[in-house]
């Protein structure tokens, strides 16, 4: 998308660096690119993004959302009921409640 003229937001939870790393590469390609941290999933998480997003940003033609996590228990009958609602409250209701 970037090559075809996008600017793109990249939106990181933890991981800072990766987040920089596809910035740069986007703009070594000669797109445009800024990145944007908001930990989705929790209270606030997603209007914080929000609001990042519309401060650097000039309005959303175009909306990815890839965000999504899973959890690292070997089965769901593992899963306990805190790790499915942290699941549902990033895959789900973040990008829902926008």
């Amino acid at each position: 998308m970037a090559r075809d003229g996008a600017r793109v937001a990249v939106h990181y939870g933890t991981n800072e660096q990766a987040a920089n790393e596809t910035v740069a590469a986007i703009e070594t390609a000669g797109g445009l690119a800024f990145a944007l941290q908001a930990q989705l999933g929790t209270p606030g998480g997603a209007e914080r993004l929000w609001a990042a997003f519309d401060a650097c940003a000039y309005g959303l033609d175009i909306l990815v959302d890839n965000a999504g996590i899973l959890n690292d228990e070997p089965g769901i009958e593992h899963v306990t009921r805190e790790q499915f609602e942290r699941i549902c409250a990033v895959n789900a209701t973040a990008p829902f409640f926008r």
